[in-house]
């Protein structure tokens, strides 16, 4: 995954899952929806602590963000769900002029990377974190 200062935290959190880098080296392609960094400091700092030390945990949270498929703004756009690894339908909704995944704005987007493009988006899902 490209390194964005925005999402740095996101992208560190990526790099120490084993099983997430091992997903994002196949030659997919992927689309990564990654929470901005502030995005995590509206999370208690414990619960963080603890997700970064269970690598099982750690992996499925990840995994919440990121879906099979080449998917820019514009295609989003035209669609009313993804599908992220862990199988769970995300719904993508246009409201006051945003684009939103699952209620987190798509603040920026379409930075390429290696296998695919990455989407910013403005928040971190509760039901990612386990």
């Amino acid at each position: 995954m490209e390194e964005i200062e925005e999402i740095s935290r996101f992208h560190g959190l990526a790099l120490k899952s084993e099983a997430v880098t091992k997903i994002l080296s196949f030659s997919g392609p992927y689309t990564v929806f990654a929470p901005v960094n502030t995005a995590f400091e509206k999370i208690d700092q414990e619960v963080l602590a603890n997700l970064v030390l269970d690598k099982i945990k750690l992996s499925i949270f990840l995994n919440y963000y990121i879906v099979i498929g080449y998917y820019l703004r514009r295609d989003i756009s035209f669609m009313d769900r993804v599908v992220n690894l862990m199988n769970i339908d995300l719904v993508v909704l246009k409201s006051n002029g945003n684009l939103l995944l699952n209620g987190a704005v798509i603040v920026k987007g379409d930075f390429e990377s290696e296998n695919g493009p990455i989407q910013i988006i403005d928040r971190i899902w509760p039901s990612s974190i386990i």
